[in-house]
């Protein structure tokens, strides 16, 4: 089970750490922004242009005992 998600479904809120893919390789940083570029989310991800097809948000942060 994929826990991906198609920006075509969903896009990702601004202002939130995510993993982003488009064909090869995993990203993972903060989404600051987007860029209007080839039709599809360009994420300003700590401050690079990285154009993706799928995102997942980070998973939560582990509790202490």
């Amino acid at each position: 089970m994929s826990n991906w998600i198609s920006v075509s479904d969903r896009v990702p809120e601004q202002g939130h750490y995510l993993f982003a893919t488009k064909t090869v390789g995993v990203r993972c940083g903060f989404l600051s922004g987007y860029a209007a570029k080839y039709k599809r989310p360009e994420a300003l991800i700590d401050g690079s242009g990285r154009q993706f097809t799928h995102w997942m948000p980070l998973p939560e942060q582990p509790q202490e005992d």
